[in-house]
């Protein structure tokens, strides 16, 4: 039975090669594993086969929440650990592991360092090294500037071990014991997109359930390169409607 399960969830085509990445770089994981892909799509994913991937598809209307909910209604119910991850998110060799070890048997919300994490961690300089060439990593980049140093993206070595507390933390890379995410309730599936990870957290905390930063392992979040971010009047209305709701539910604002 997989001592992890691991959701990934693939949104938009234009991800396909972000994807492709992360499924390459959990193929590296070596742990008791398996993979559930949420994928809401219009066309569906196009990676290579992994024995290891079970594809669970969802209406491409299907918000983040909703997704990530039936992800883990698809998960083995013996996984000790959950684990959430985006699809443009690249793990390091060894980093699921390092989470598992760092988690133990606490109960509390784990994330690992990352280029795309909260802004004043941002102290590490995050360099890469190709035939002699290296390459400094901004807090947000693409696919078109790591071209041809995606091993070494894999690759990147572990830091000492260091877990900080951190009032919440953003889904990309996020490990849980199972019975955490059962305890909490899920995601809040009135949220359409953001900040149900948020709210998430801190329904957490009021049960004493706290949310935490693995400076030891390193993975990579391209973020702000594959969302999209076109300030359309739905995006808008969407956004305005998510932080009403987180208003009206937490008494401030997100």
């Amino acid at each position: 039975m997989p001592k992890i399960s691991i959701v990934v969830m693939f949104h938009d085509p234009k991800n396909q090669e972000y994807l492709d990445l992360c499924l390459r770089s959990l193929n590296y994981q070596d742990v008791d594993k398996e993979v559930i892909l949420v994928d809401s799509s219009i066309d569906g994913h196009k990676s290579e086969a992994y024995p290891w991937l079970k594809t669970v598809k969802v209406d491409n209307s299907t918000n983040s929440a909703v997704a990530g909910n039936i992800g883990f209604r698809n998960a083995s119910s013996a996984s000790k650990y959950f684990l959430f991850a985006n699809d443009d998110t690249i793990f390091t060799v060894g980093s699921v592991a390092e989470l598992m070890g760092a988690m133990g048997e606490n109960r509390c919300i784990m994330n690992a360092f990352s280029n795309c994490d909260t802004e004043w961690l941002h102290w590490r300089e995050m360099s890469l090294y190709n035939e002699g060439k290296s390459l400094v990593l901004p807090r947000f980049f693409d696919m078109n500037l790591v071209r041809g140093f995606e091993q070494q993206l894999i690759e990147y070595p572990l830091e000492k071990r260091t877990v900080i507390p951190v009032p919440y933390v953003c889904f990309y890379a996020t490990i849980m014991p199972q019975s955490v995410w059962w305890d909490v309730g899920q995601l809040d599936e009135n949220f359409e997109s953001g900040p149900d990870d948020r709210d998430f957290c801190m329904r957490a905390a009021k049960l004493g359930i706290p949310s935490m930063i693995n400076l030891g392992p390193t993975i990579w979040h391209f973020g702000g390169t594959t969302v999209n971010s076109g300030e359309s009047e739905h995006v808008k209305q969407r956004r305005l409607k998510n932080a009403k709701y987180f208003y009206e539910k937490h008494g401030v604002h997100q």
